[in-house]
């Protein structure tokens, strides 16, 4: 219909963002009323709205201070995995590397989430990094939003300030080339599956995302679509 990259990320990210929405409240139905308040968080680029047509699970469940693993824990537990089992049923698969609210590092209290952010950016480690570039593009998609805010004032106000935390991101942007050649033609695969294509994702937007993330971080922006970044 020739619409543009921006619109399609942002509609591709509006139903995931929806079958999110309408898979927690059948789980609360079911479930009851949450015991302490929560914010279930989209991340990477669900959170940009840069979604494309294959795409994985990427999310989070931020809790409030009062939370207690030994009353509230079964709760919470059950919820993401109901999400999680749901989204995988609509296309979106799990994530491999397990960046899902059910696995319960990141299912934690606020105060949690802020030392994660901290050691990230104050004592940056390829694992670290790596956390970084998909956590730091967050958006909150149901329960109470006041529970991301400091998460990314936190950000906002630590990143332009550890320049050592800029570089090492950067480092690892100019790692993720284009796949061009020595003549500027494209580089693709020469045997298997994908011989003759590369992949769009990886060698494609991934570079531009990730080199729009370091000077949004580095300026303090509080955007996540890159195009709004770039603005």
């Amino acid at each position: 219909d020739g619409a543009d990259s921006r619109t399609i990320g942002g509609v591709l990210s509006a139903i995931q963002r929806s079958f999110t929405r309408r898979l927690i409240e059948m789980a609360e139905d079911e479930l009851g009323p949450p015991p302490v308040p929560y914010c279930y968080l989209n991340l990477g680029s669900a959170a940009r709205e840069e979604q494309s047509v294959v795409t994985d699970q990427d999310n989070a469940l931020v809790l409030a201070d009062d939370y207690d693993p030994a009353r509230h824990g079964a709760w919470f537990r059950e919820l993401a995995h109901r999400v999680s089992d749901g989204l995988a049923a609509c296309g979106y698969r799990y994530c491999s590397g397990g960046i899902m609210g059910t696995t319960e590092r990141w299912r934690q209290p606020l105060h949690v989430w802020q030392g994660y952010f901290s050691d990230w950016i104050t004592r940056p480690s390829p694992e670290r990094l790596l956390h970084s570039a998909i956590f730091f593009d967050l958006d909150a998609v149901h329960g109470d939003f006041s529970l991301m805010e400091p998460l990314r004032d936190l950000v906002v106000d630590l990143a332009p300030r550890h320049p050592l935390f800029l570089a090492a991101l950067a480092r690892n942007a100019v790692n993720r080339t284009p796949p061009l050649g020595l003549f500027r033609t494209f580089v693709v695969e020469t045997d298997g599956r994908q011989r003759e294509s590369f992949n769009i994702k990886n060698r494609g937007t991934a570079p531009l995302v990730d080199l729009i993330r370091v000077h949004a971080l580095a300026c303090g922006s509080l955007e996540n679509n890159s195009f709004a970044r770039l603005d």
